[in-house]
Formats: C-alpha cells, sequence, structure tokens
C-alpha cells in the first residue's frame, strides 16, 4: 500500500490522503497481530511504544492491543498449572483458586488465590505455547522486518533486537517472580 500510493506533496490537502493510507496500513498490521494472539499482541503492544517514530495512526490502533486479550478457558488454566507444578491441581496447593481471571493480557492471564496460611496472592499463569513458539515466532518476525526494510527502504530491523529483548523478559517467569 505505501510503495503503490504513497506520494510525498508540499500541498496541505494531501494531508489527509496520507493520513488515510497509515491508518489503512496500520489496522492490517495490527489486525495481524490480533488474529494470532499471545506473543503477536505482544510484539504489536513493543511496536506501539515506538510513538517518536510511528505515525499517529498507529499509535491510535495500537491502544486497542491493550485492552483485547481473551481470556483462558480454565480446563486450560488447570492443564497448565498441573504441567507447572508436577501434575497437581491448583486446590491442592492453595485452599482457594478463584476460576475467573482478574486480568488476562497477551501471554499470561493473573487469578486471584489465597494460600493456606490465609494470604491472597496474584497467581500468573502463562498462556500455553508461547515459550514454544518464542523461537520460531521471534525469527520469522526478524526476517519479515529485514524484508520490509530492503523492500521499502524503511529502518526497522533495528528494532527487533530490542523486541526481542524485551519479550524474552516478559516471557520468563522465573526471572520475574525472583
Amino acid at each position: 500500500d505505501y510503495k503503490l500510493n504513497f506520494r510525498p506533496s508540499p500541498d496541505i490537502r494531501d494531508a489527509s490522503r496520507i493520513e488515510a493510507l497509515h491508518e489503512r496500513v496500520a489496522n492490517r498490521i495490527f489486525d495481524v497481530f490480533e488474529r494470532n494472539g499471545g506473543l503477536y499482541v505482544k510484539m504489536g503492544q513493543v511496536i506501539g511504544t515506538q510513538s517518536a517514530i510511528l505515525p499517529p495512526a498507529y499509535q491510535r490502533r495500537a491502544k486497542r492491543l491493550y485492552d483485547s486479550a481473551p481470556a483462558l478457558p480454565f480446563e486450560v488454566v488447570e492443564r497448565v498449572f498441573r504441567e507447572d507444578f508436577g501434575g497437581l491441581h491448583p486446590s491442592q496447593v492453595f485452599s482457594e483458586f478463584e476460576m475467573m481471571p482478574v486480568a488476562s493480557a497477551s501471554i499470561a492471564q493473573v487469578h486471584r488465590a489465597r494460600l493456606h496460611n490465609g494470604d491472597v496472592v496474584a497467581v500468573k499463569i502463562q498462556k500455553p505455547a508461547i515459550l514454544r513458539q518464542m523461537n520460531w515466532d521471534l525469527w520469522a518476525f526478524r526476517i519479515l522486518l529485514q524484508v520490509y526494510e530492503r523492500l521499502f527502504d524503511l529502518p526497522l530491523s533495528f528494532a527487533s533486537d530490542y523486541i526481542e529483548e524485551h519479550l524474552r523478559m516478559e516471557a520468563d517467569f522465573i526471572s520475574e517472580a525472583k
């Protein structure tokens, strides 16, 4: 769309045409992030934070990614919990565990629970396949940025290291817990 329709012009009347182009492209890109979910939503969020280099249409569209993370059904939460806790069910670890999450984000959701000593805690459950998909998804993202950089002469690949580092930190729950 940019290659075919972007024509810089000093005429102020062309500004709305260029803004409409930014809007179309931003919607296409962020629709892909939303449809793929998980790590892609997180990538879109990280890209959206680069407000200094992106047109306003991208910034506006990226905001929707912060509210679009659906919650996992409890059956999935239970399966992930059992995998992480040696087969134990949440009811075996906590005196109470709320089935409905208090928050759901791109790579995890949070459930309220009560320890046997009475303390209330937040239990962060990572969405399935995030870690298994991460290497492949980040590799594909890096290649895509390099292709776009060559095709459209846009400096994009510099951001891949920053995005990868940020995503890996977000998905490392052991480091986060420490």
